[in-house]
């Protein structure tokens, strides 16, 4: 469920008051999301990803069940606002006249969960506009990778390191010039660059960010701006 509370974050903040949290939302330049159901504006498809969720968390609070139920219209607010958000950011810029646009990608559960089927199915892990990608996994390991040359640890960290090379500065090349990472068996994670780095084993706290990577081999990348 993490990926519809920070998507909602971002909907229910983005014009909040406070400049830090709208700061802070004007900061995301990326979201990534691992079986995260997106039902659009549909309020049958939204139960019936809820009675999924409902069979596969043992213990739920009662106001996420109240959000999965059938007459709950939270979750297909969300379903419309979201995209609308996406699309809204992708025709702004920055003060540098930068685009501000924010890089998504989705990946879906390629094998089912014992004894439930497909948490979220792949129809339903999609996002319309953006790229859909498949994990050999089931929903509970499709976060979890076996290694470096996982194929899913390739596909996620391998999209990280493209949006990482998209944001670099078109106008000068700037920015905190982060030295090459070795993604081999040496690769234990740690701070490179001010960005912390997870391993393979820990991903999800961390971000690849260059290196002698499978797809993207041995690159320098300059994030942000440096003056």
């Amino acid at each position: 469920m993490g990926g519809l509370v920070s998507a909602n974050a971002l909907v229910t903040r983005q014009n909040s008051p406070e400049k830090y949290i709208k700061s802070t939302v004007a900061a995301v330049r990326g979201m990534m999301f691992l079986g995260t159901p997106h039902g659009g504006s549909d309020k049958v498809k939204w139960a019936n990803i809820g009675q999924k969720f409902l069979k596969f968390v043992a213990n739920v609070n009662k106001d996420v069940t109240e959000v999965l139920e059938k007459d709950s219209v939270k979750l297909a607010q969300l379903g419309q606002f979201f995209p609308e958000f996406l699309r809204k950011r992708g025709e702004e810029k920055n003060s540098d006249g930068v685009e501000s646009k924010i890089e998504v990608a989705c990946f879906f559960e390629e094998h089912k969960t014992k004894p439930i089927g497909y948490v979220v199915e792949k129809e339903s892990a999609k996002l319309a506009g953006y790229p859909l990608i498949g994990i050999l996994a089931d929903h509970t390991n499709m976060c979890r990778f076996a290694g470096l040359t996982d194929p899913g640890y390739v596909s996620v960290s391998g999209t990280l390191v493209r949006w990482v090379a998209e944001i670099t500065s078109p106008k000068d090349q700037k920015g905190g010039g982060i030295n090459p990472i070795q993604y081999g068996s040496t690769f234990q994670g740690g701070n490179y660059g001010g960005l912390n780095i997870g391993n393979a084993n820990s991903f999800g706290g961390g971000s690849a960010v260059g290196g002698s990577h499978p797809i993207f081999g041995n690159q320098t990348f300059h994030v942000g701006r440096q003056e």
